[in-house]
């Protein structure tokens, strides 16, 4: 991952978010010559939420193989885990599995993303502060933003990566309800036979069942979610003759996903995996989405998400096997959760009396009545809230209240040129202000994946320029030039 022509900066590109985006995308700018100042919460750059230190257990939801952080080297991270580990020696992975299709703990690839970070960083040019970022100001001269103790910092750009903004629905629930999928040291101090809600069926759930597991849990769980469907297993499948490279850009949702079937259907009947076809979707999708209309992109939404978001967002196979194996005392329930509430005369899990700690009151799927379950402790699994409007952090404020930034598509993520400018409320994109990853969902629909970050940071490295030239257009104001709606 070696820079091309080195760059000679001069106020250091800001990147905001240490987390893996803000880890990668920090790399790619220092790879090209630029300084970079690193702002984040996490102090530990490129181990945010998804792949801090943890356990084995929660693993990366692809192999080695899928998981490159340089586009230029498919085979960058399976090299690296070989020459750290060797073969049968990689953490969480079975003695005789090749690195490039062993499931890796996700801590292990923070491991990655930061010895990346600090590759790139060995010539110097990177400064990292332990901050949160409040607010952002965009200017002729360049950006400045200010820290939650009142500092304030100048850089010629800025790159938005705050990665994933988790939600939860309803009421929070009082301190000491409430568990991180996450969080098996809390998980331990739960009688092993509680009576534990998981909010969320998505891979979040996954890891919560599997922290449970770890934590000797063995009560009943009860899961909440809208449609009720839980992951499929991710196998490593074998290859499918590629069958959507000709394709239009420009297809129906209901045209494509007859095609999908079917080829899914072929797999099967000849003795394959309908894994194949379906992952050869991965590749287009982003073209699609970006030249589908909002009519395409809602109907996806409606009829089809749920489907994606099981099938193709798959479970690694450890925490398969541990959701297949709480299977009898696990039950789903298809419903939309209205609001949760915790017992104020209780302290959290392990309480002395009979009374239950946590109540969720839910609409299930269907009807109108809403219920109301107690239960002695919820884990919040449901996952990532993409629009911004919703989100109570002071830079989304700030940003939305100066109008730097506009919803994007469907109020998913913000919204941005091809390149990642950001658009503002105007319909103008900023030459110093960009965003990558999670962020860019709108645009993109996968917008999350590590190959989808590195691919953005590099790219974004490269047009990076530090004096960008005015545009001559007057109408754009200083700094901004006018965005041209897609076809």
């Amino acid at each position: 991952m070696d820079g091309a022509a080195h760059k000679t900066p001069g106020t250091a590109v800001i990147v905001i978010g240490d987390g893996l985006s803000g880890a990668l995308a920090a790399a790619a700018l220092l790879n090209r010559g630029y300084g970079v100042t690193l702002i984040g919460v996490n102090g530990r750059p490129g181990q945010g939420t998804a792949y801090a230190d943890g356990a084995d257990i929660h693993q990366a939801n692809g192999p080695a193989s899928a998981l490159s952080a340089d586009p230029t080297d498919p085979d960058h991270f399976s090299n690296w885990l070989e020459a750290r580990y060797g073969r049968g020696g990689i953490p969480g992975a079975g003695a005789d599995i090749p690195a490039a299709d062993a499931f890796v703990p996700r801590w292990l690839y923070g491991r990655y993303a930061a010895e990346i970070l600090q590759a790139a960083a060995r010539g110097g040019g990177l400064t990292c502060l332990g901050a949160e970022v409040t607010d952002l100001e965009a200017g002729q001269s360049g950006v400045r933003v200010t820290l939650a103790d009142g500092r304030q910092v100048a850089g010629s750009h800025a790159v938005l990566a705050t990665g994933l903004h988790f939600t939860r629905p309803g009421r929070d629930p009082a301190a000491g309800a409430a568990f991180a999928p996450w969080d098996i040291a809390r998980m331990r101090a739960l009688p092993v036979l509680a009576d534990v809600a998981i909010i969320g069926s998505g891979l979040s759930m996954v890891d919560a069942v599997s922290s449970l597991a770890e934590a000797g849990h063995q009560g009943r769980i009860t899961v909440f979610s809208r449609h009720g469907r839980r992951p499929e297993p991710r196998r490593l499948a074998p290859e499918w003759p590629d069958y959507l490279t000709g394709l239009p850009d420009r297809i129906t949702i209901r045209a494509l996903f007859a095609l999908v079937v079917r080829q899914c259907r072929l797999a099967i009947v000849s003795g394959g995996d309908w894994q194949s076809p379906l992952d050869l979707v991965r590749a287009h999708i982003g073209r699609w989405w970006w030249a589908s209309d909002d009519v395409e992109r809602r109907r996806f939404l409606r009829h089809v998400r749920s489907l994606w978001e099981v099938h193709h967002h798959r479970a690694p196979p450890l925490g398969h096997a541990r959701v297949a194996a709480a299977a009898s005392r696990l039950t789903h329930i298809a419903a939309t959760v209205q609001r949760v509430e915790a017992d104020p005369g209780q302290t959290g899990p392990g309480h002395a009396d009979s009374r239950q700690a946590v109540t969720i009151h839910h609409r299930p799927r269907g009807g109108e009545a809403v219920l109301a379950l107690g239960f002695d402790a919820v884990i919040l699994s449901a996952g990532v809230e993409y629009d911004w409007r919703r989100i109570d952090r002071p830079l989304v404020r700030a940003l939305l209240r100066r109008g730097l930034v506009r919803p994007g598509p469907l109020a998913l993520g913000i919204d941005a040129t091809r390149e990642g400018r950001v658009i503002d409320r105007d319909g103008e994109a900023a030459l110093r202000l960009f965003a990558l990853g999670p962020l860019l969902r709108g645009l993109w629909w996968e917008s999350t994946a590590i190959p989808d970050i590195a691919r953005q940071s590099f790219e974004i490295a490269e047009i990076i320029n530090p004096e960008p030239a005015l545009v001559s257009d007057p109408g754009a104001g200083p700094w901004k030039e006018k965005v041209n709606e897609p076809d």
